[in-house]
């Protein structure tokens, strides 16, 4: 429908008292209202076929919608029983605000963020996690508190733990090489699949983080209850297989530690048994 600047000046004044009684409303979900009110104005006006209203045809349509403060309360009352993308959402809503703004299905995104899961691994997780930071502090959408507690204990949880794993699976191997360099007065000289440990432990750790801290980041915000316990448990069996990777380390110093031993054992004289009784 064509309007002239005056007509326009006219809506655009109504909209703005209108937008002036949703001051509580987040600002996408506003910009959603005022598109509605400016749709009700335009349906009420009496098209014919291109035809320009006059201006008295304008003004009896802001009369029929109501008065500013009448059609705010109209507006967000049909807001509240209205689904939103934070009603469907099924982790943080990023999904759901991504079909909101582009008009595609909420499925035919998530089918999309699945497939980019899939092939980038953590790194869409990353990106996942970043969109709702955008949308949060925007403030451009609803979207629940995040619980910065919940955040830190989580993220931390997963640091330390991994910390502990390494240094205790370490203890280990410094414990072999001390008791072998007491027994034989010699040290340990592990080499090849024996050492492996030492030479996969840096590439061990970074892996482990960058795969579990996404994880636990999006545990921590304000996703479903169901969702966080199957994400907490999903980052604790991430833990629980970097222990099973450490053990492997750990035994692999310890076969070596053997294999080197039974060259000793053919010559009993080589064991230092009295250092080894005065330690113990």
């Amino acid at each position: 429908m064509r309007l002239t600047d005056q007509q326009e000046r006219l809506i655009a004044r109504y909209l703005r008292e209108t937008d002036e009684y949703m001051a509580d409303v987040p600002e996408r979900s506003r910009e959603r209202a005022l598109k509605t009110a400016r749709q009700d104005i335009l349906n009420a006006i009496p098209s014919h076929e291109g035809a320009v209203p006059d201006d008295a045809q304008v003004e009896e349509a802001l009369q029929t919608v109501g008065p500013p403060s009448r059609h705010a309360h109209t507006l967000i009352e049909n807001m509240r029983n209205t689904p939103s993308a934070e009603d469907s959402r099924r982790w943080l809503g990023v999904c759901a605000a991504i079909s909101e703004q582009t008009g595609i299905s909420p499925v035919l995104v998530r089918l999309g963020a699945v497939v980019a899961g899939v092939i980038t691994g953590p790194l869409a997780l990353i990106t996942y996690i970043g969109a709702y930071l955008i949308l949060h502090f925007s403030k451009r959408t609803d979207t629940p508190p995040i619980e910065k507690w919940t955040v830190t204990k989580y993220v931390l949880g997963v640091i330390f733990g991994a910390l502990l794993l390494r240094y205790v699976a370490w203890g280990f191997v410094v414990l072999i090489e001390y008791g072998y360099g007491l027994l034989f007065q010699e040290p340990l000289n592990l080499y090849g699949l024996w050492n492996w440990l030492a030479n996969n432990d840096g590439a061990l750790f970074f892996w482990t983080l960058f795969l579990l801290l996404p994880v636990a980041i999006l545990a921590g915000l304000p996703v479903p209850p169901h969702w966080r316990n199957t994400l907490r448990k999903l980052f604790e069996a991430g833990l629980a297989v970097y222990a099973l990777v450490l053990c492997f380390g750990v035994g692999c110093a310890l076969a070596g530690a053997i294999l080197q031993a039974s060259k000793h054992v053919q010559d009993p004289t080589t064991i230092d048994f009295q250092s080894l009784f005065s330690a113990l």
